[in-house]
């Protein structure tokens, strides 16, 4: 039987929670920036992600998901780690930059949505479990009745969150992307 994974938060140590506590940006300016200092918090995504890898927490979904460049649609090519590195980063650069801090988020916390959301769509997997050609229009449906309901000026980026979660509940990547489309369709 095909087991369906559950997309959940990564089990921190002691140590790593009060690091992913310093990447929380706190308050903003009037434009929008962290009232916090990076160069600071860098330090606690370089020591967090460290740690995470070292001892191969993160899942390999997502680790997948930052290294794939088929994962990275719209990436012309490019993983998500080729465009730091073709950015001119080093590994301690990426790692250390402030558009890391979201690829951290996710390593951690897994899809950005509301629990019930990701519970309503691993469902809709768990039950159909290869044995039906319907689940992609239930998974659409289902992706786009929920962006619905959460979309935001806030929330442009519901349908890569939707992207991941299929990733995460063992779609296929063709799948996975016509999720991601039908997510993106809704206005």
């Amino acid at each position: 039987m095909f087991e369906v994974p559950i997309a959940g938060a990564v089990e921190l140590s002691d140590r790593e929670r009060e690091l992913f506590a310093l990447l929380e940006p706190g308050e903003r300016t009037p434009f929008g920036r962290p009232n916090r200092d990076w160069s600071a918090m860098s330090d606690a995504a370089a020591e967090l992600t460290s740690s995470l890898l070292e001892r191969d927490a993160v899942p390999a979904i997502r680790l997948q998901w930052f290294d794939d460049p088929e994962l990275n649609i719209g990436g012309r090519g490019l993983s998500r780690h080729d465009v730091f590195v073709g950015n001119g980063n080093t590994r301690d650069d990426m790692i250390r930059h402030p558009h890391f801090a979201k690829v951290l988020r996710y390593f951690v916390l897994g899809p950005d949505l509301p629990r019930d959301v990701i519970e309503g769509f691993r469902q809709i997997v768990v039950d159909d479990c290869g044995t039906s050609g319907e689940v992609m229009d239930q998974l659409h449906a289902y992706a786009r009745k929920q962006a619905r309901r959460l979309k935001t000026p806030s929330r442009y980026d519901l349908h890569e969150e939707f992207h991941k979660l299929a990733l995460e509940c063992g779609v296929d990547v063709y799948v996975a992307s016509t999720v991601r489309k039908a997510v993106q369709s809704v206005r």
